[in-house]
């Protein structure tokens, strides 16, 4: 699945500019004064799995929204779902995408937002208009809990059981000495940074629940692998700002995590052309039961029963487009590229379904589904600038 939201905070350049310089100071103070009231006993809330992501519900001022639930970035509250709840400003800061697309927001500061009985105070937020992402994801949300708000707790992620458990005590986790622990540290905006080892190079990747890749690096030596192993995909990217199509490479290969004890994993990583960051996202994560310790800046892996899976396709990945089903992805060299599939082609049928007239909740629901990957045998599909249908069979890329 692509990327749909993350959010990078860079750190406001003030030399020799006096309104820069406010700006930052005043965002400074909010996020130095904000605040976490939790009991010290652990807590424990469901939460949704929707197109790959995490949504969990966020009290504000006694109305429960739906937030994405993102270490990758800070909170971050719709435009649009602003004007329901009351608030201060700030000042403005500086944000980018995951396409590396910009812009000056408004940066607020709310009194508290709640989950279950922990209350999180005077916390800073930022501005955004979420439709564009919110749209092509199929993932309703009013904002993103974000880093910002996690880094005063400890917090378990139990994808098997789809709950999360909070707490200020990693005592009372009950972790034992079988689980990997991988030291981090935070960004500007307290998103973890991970260290590993890949082919030789040492690299920094970010913690990334709002992703929903496995290890995802930017600037690799890909040069340096075996041409052979290597699968080249186009691929559509989504960010608050915009859409952007680059290319990215998938191949399997075995990195180590940095000062773990020499702990690796071995899977499937992509490197993307112009991404300027690297990550760590749900693709990964979700093979295990995840504890993050903020408080003492350690994570803790412990795996679970989930059969990891291999790289099965019919050469394409879908997504919705407004109001289409378009395709996101086309692997280089698969049957579906060799028929002339190409990235944003408007997709009419599959099999028995038809979109050609259907609603976004129709073209949602299918993507949930994941039908695309129920299904061994041929698919017959239909694209909106080709006249015949295209019949295409499942491969394995690794």
């Amino acid at each position: 699945m692509h990327r749909i939201l993350k959010l990078i905070l860079l750190p406001i350049i003030f030399t020799l500019n006096s309104c820069a310089m406010y700006h930052y100071f005043k965002i400074a103070k909010v996020k130095d004064a904000s605040y976490t009231i939790s009991p010290a006993s652990t807590q424990e809330f469901p939460f949704e799995i929707i197109n790959n992501r995490i949504v969990i519900p966020v009290l504000i001022q006694g109305k429960t929204y739906n937030f994405l639930f993102d270490t990758g970035a800070s909170l971050v509250i719709d435009s649009e779902f602003l004007n329901e709840i009351e608030y201060e400003n700030v000042a403005r800061i500086k944000v980018t995408d995951a396409n590396e697309k910009g812009e000056s927001l408004k940066y607020v500061k709310l009194s508290e937002l709640k989950l279950l009985e922990s209350s999180f105070k005077d916390q800073g937020a930022i501005v955004m208009d979420l439709s564009e992402a919110v749209e092509n994801s199929c993932i309703n949300i009013s904002g993103i809990f974000g880093a910002s708000v996690m880094k005063d707790l400890m917090w378990q992620i139990d994808f098997e059981r789809q709950a999360i458990k909070l707490s200020n005590s990693i005592e009372n986790f009950n972790l034992d000495s079988n689980q990997l622990k991988i030291p981090f540290y935070t960004n500007f905006s307290q998103s973890p940074i991970i260290e590993v080892n890949i082919n030789g190079n040492r690299e920094r990747l970010l913690l990334d629940t709002g992703s929903g890749s496995t290890f995802r690096f930017s600037n690799t030596n890909i040069e340096s692998l075996s041409k052979d192993t290597i699968l080249t995909a186009y691929g559509r990217h989504v960010g608050v700002f915009g859409t952007t199509i680059d290319t990215v490479f998938y191949f399997p290969k075995e990195l180590e995590f940095m000062s773990s004890k020499g702990e690796s994993w071995k899977g499937l990583v992509e490197v993307r052309n112009s991404l300027k960051e690297g990550l760590i996202g749900l693709g990964f994560l979700k093979d295990y039961l995840v504890t993050i310790d903020w408080i003492n800046q350690n994570l803790y892996l412990k795996q679970n029963n989930f059969e990891k899976p291999s790289l099965c396709s019919f050469g394409f990945n879908i997504a919705k487009s407004r109001s289409n089903l378009i395709v996101s992805e086309v692997y280089e060299n698969s049957q579906a590229y060799v028929a002339g599939i190409r990235v944003d082609d408007i997709i009419i049928e599959i099999d028995d379904f038809w979109f050609g007239k259907a609603s976004e909740d129709r073209i949602c629901d299918f993507i949930s589904t994941d039908y695309l990957k129920t299904i061994d045998s041929t698919i017959m599909i239909k694209i909106n600038n080709k006249e015949n249908y295209i019949s295409l069979e499942k491969q394995s890329f690794f």
